[in-house]
Order: structure tokens, then sequence, then C-alpha cells
């Protein structure tokens, strides 16, 4: 009977989980069904299905830890949602906005009202005006129902031409109504940033961010601002390669650039977008005085913002995306503290060593999806047309440099690693054994031990 028991519990367990689960979904799938009213005549069956996917998305974004569960965010961004719908207290219960894990700048609203704001697009904007329009654009789109017109369109165009095998022409025409939707969308979030109290010329500049990925850092000469950190006597960051590559590049670019267009975007081109909502401020009667409007940055705004750059910083190392680490890190507009930069600089820069050592840059290149424009190209071009093992020498006298200065756990430990994968196991165990005489209860003990351990095994 008692060997029995600890299978049982397991089923148990893992019966209370899935019912868990399942009770989890069934509840977001009531939630969505009962915030959506679908259009009359809406396909009964489309209509279960879509229900069905939206709770699954957000059931996911739960399960999968994607929404940063910090209560002052989660108020403040509400908020700022009851400001701009104090008019329509009907929407205003529906509405409900999460900021999610992801280092790009996107946001996202379902049919039932929620909306994702991707701390990406958050810790890039200025003011809270800016973020005021973001989340009145997501709200358009629930208000007008965009994602339910869309689908009913691209049904109708397939039923009237059933008999065609157009799909390129069908697909551009479902195109021309997304736009049409962006613009409509825009024009509504202007209205109700206005209503609010916003500043509006200052809550349309939030679309700058989204016009090029180079808009969401601060343009800086890679480089010269890593040579600025890591550069000592023992080794010089030599980009003569990288320079040569880039000069070849930039040509290539250029072609690209001229060939840009909205033609077959989902979204009109950002430059339009800004043209039309200035052309739509002229109707308006403003203020003439940016101080006339009600509503000012929130106090709080910016330490909350930092707060937001901690955590997208601490989710760009646990993914493994160091090449945004270090982009974040380097960036002036994010103060961080100099131990923070200093850490997160050795431990990404020794990462990528070792991937290229095991020759796993295209691995490593694949984690790192986010795009940070030409700044990001830049680094790579100049991590990967290094050499290995001047890449080495190059964070072995980073690391010697940091321990030299402060010997904090955390410099000490990659000051051993760096040692090890320059020089080789024999002084790098006099350094993990010097960790430990340092820093006897720190995090690193384990790690030390073990690393003296497989050494006296060898």
């Amino acid at each position: 009977m008692n060997k029995k028991t600890p299978l049982s519990i397991l089923f148990y367990l893992f019966g209370a989980f899935f019912l868990n689960a399942f009770a989890q979904q069934i509840n977001h799938y009531n939630e969505v069904k009962s915030n959506v009213n679908f259009p009359q005549g809406f396909d009964e069956i489309k209509s279960k299905e879509i229900i069905t996917s939206v709770a699954l998305e957000k059931y996911n974004l739960i399960k999968k830890g994607r929404i940063i569960a910090d209560k002052n965010w989660e108020i403040y961004l509400n908020a700022i949602a009851g400001k701009l719908l104090q008019n329509d207290p009907v929407l205003k219960q529906k509405i409900k906005i999460w900021c999610v894990k992801d280092l790009s700048a996107n946001a996202l609203s379902y049919i039932d009202g929620s909306i994702f704001l991707n701390q990406g697009l958050i810790i890039h904007l200025k003011t809270e005006a800016e973020l005021a329009f973001i989340i009145a654009h997501e709200i358009a789109h629930v208000m007008k129902q965009h994602a339910l017109k869309e689908i009913e369109l691209q049904n109708k165009i397939t039923k009237a031409e059933i008999n065609t095998d157009d799909h390129i022409g069908r697909s551009y025409r479902n195109l021309i109504h997304s736009k049409e939707n962006e613009y409509e969308a825009d024009g509504i979030a202007l209205q109700l940033t206005i209503q609010a109290g916003y500043q509006p010329n200052t809550a349309i500049q939030a679309l700058n961010i989204l016009n090029s990925d180079s808009s969401l850092f601060a343009r800086i000469q890679v480089a010269q601002a890593l040579g600025n950190e890591i550069n000592n006597s023992l080794a010089q960051l030599d980009t003569s390669e990288w320079i040569k590559v880039k000069k070849r590049d930039e040509k290539t670019s250029l072609k690209i650039e001229l060939s840009n267009t909205d033609q077959f975007s989902t979204h009109p081109d950002v430059a339009k977008r800004i043209i039309s909502l200035n052309e739509q401020l002229k109707v308006y009667e403003l203020p003439e005085k940016t101080q006339n409007f009600l509503i000012k940055d929130s106090d709080s705004y910016g330490k909350m913002q930092q707060h937001l750059a901690k955590l997208a910083l601490d989710a760009a190392l646990d993914d493994y995306e160091y090449q945004v680490a270090i982009m974040l890190v380097l960036t002036n507009k994010f103060k961080f503290e100099q131990e923070t930069r200093k850490n997160t600089l050795i431990k990404s820069l020794y990462f990528i060593a070792q991937s290229k050592e095991n020759k796993y840059d295209e691995e490593l290149l694949g984690k790192c999806s986010i795009g940070i424009d030409s700044n990001m190209l830049d680094l790579n071009k100049i991590i990967y047309s290094y050499d290995t093992d001047k890449f080495k020498k190059l964070i072995y006298g980073y690391a010697k440099k940091l321990v030299e200065q402060e010997q904090n756990e955390e410099s000490y430990f990659y000051y051993a690693l760096c040692n090890e994968a320059f020089l080789g196991k024999q002084t790098s165990i006099i350094i993990f054994q010097n960790l430990l005489n340092k820093f006897p209860n720190g995090k690193y003990v384990l790690t030390a031990k073990q690393k003296l351990a497989y050494n006296d095994k060898k």
C-alpha cells in the first residue's frame, strides 16, 4: 500500500493541475465571450473559433510568465485608460491593460478589450501623453471592433471571388482595408487624448517610436561606446575589419531604403499617419499654450519606466539575448548603476565568447531575435568579425580591470571564468579558491566548488 501512495499522489497532483488549467481556460473563454458583441448575422461557428483562439492566447501569455506581475504598473496603465474613457463608462469597464515581457516596440489589442503593451515600447516612450496615445489607439480598435470587420471582409471577398485564383489581389484588398482601420484608430485616439487633457502634439510623437527601429535607441557609435567601457592596457577593441564590412553594407542598405513602401504592409507609413493627424488637429479648438492642458506627466512615470528597463535587462539575460543586454547598458537613456553596467557587459561578453569558441554563433544569433536597428547590426559585426582568441583576450583583460577596480563577487567570478577561457584552468583554480575565501557565503560558492571538484578529477 505504501509503495503505491507516491504514484497515486502524482496522479492526483497531475489531475488537479490539469483541472485547474482547464478551469482557467474556461474562465478566459467566458470572459472573452461576455465582452464581445458580434455583428448581426456573423457566422456562429466562426465566432466560437475566435473566442476560443483569443482565450487560449491570453491563457498562454499568463501560463508562460510573459505578463509582468507588477501591481503598480497594472494600476497605472489602467488609470490612463480610465482618463481616456471617462465619457464612456461601458467601454471603460471592458478595457484591461497588461504589460508584456517583450523588448520589441509593439502593442496588441483583442476583441474582448484586453490590451497588451510590450515593455520594449513603454521603456522607449518619453512622456505619459505618448503612452496615452498608444493606449487610445488600441482602445479605438476595440471600440470599432476592427478585427471582426476584417474577418467579415475577408469572408465576403473570398465568397465573391470563389471561382478565381486571385489570391494576391484578395490579400492586397485586405491590406487596403487594414490601413483604413489604422487611420480611423489614430483619429479616435487623437480625440480621446484631447478630451482627457493630454497635449496632442506631444501624444502623436509616440508614432515616431514605431516609425523605424532606429528610434528605439539613441544612435550611438557602438565601437566607441563599447571601447570606452572595456578598453585597457591588456587588450584594445580592434574594429578595422568591422569598418570594412560596414562600408560595404552601407551601399546595400541604401538600395533597400530607396525601395521601402507601405504598399504591401498592413499599416500605413508612419510619416503619412503623422501628416494625417496634424491635418485633423486643425479642426480642433486647442489651447494656445501647452500648460493649459490638464494632465502633466506623473511624477512616478520616470521611476516606473526605469524599473521596467531593469526588468527588460533581466529578461534579456534570462533569454540569452546578450547583444540586447549590451545595447541596453551602452545606451545612456537608461541610467543603470555602474556595477550593473559592468556586470552585464562582462557576463554577456563571456557567454558570447563561449558561443564563438563552440561554434554556436548561429544558435545565439537565432535567440537574439530582437532587431534594435543598425546599432544591433553594428554590434554583431564587431562581435562576429573579431578573431576568437583576440576576443577571449579582450574579455579577460576587461575582467581583470574590473577586479582591480572593485573586488565584488560577480566580477571576481567572471574573472575566474574569463581567465580559464583565455589562459586555461591552472590559474583559474587559484582564483576560484580565492573566491571561496573572499565570499564564503556568496551566491557562486556552489559553482566554484563544482569547478574545483571537476578540475581535481581531471
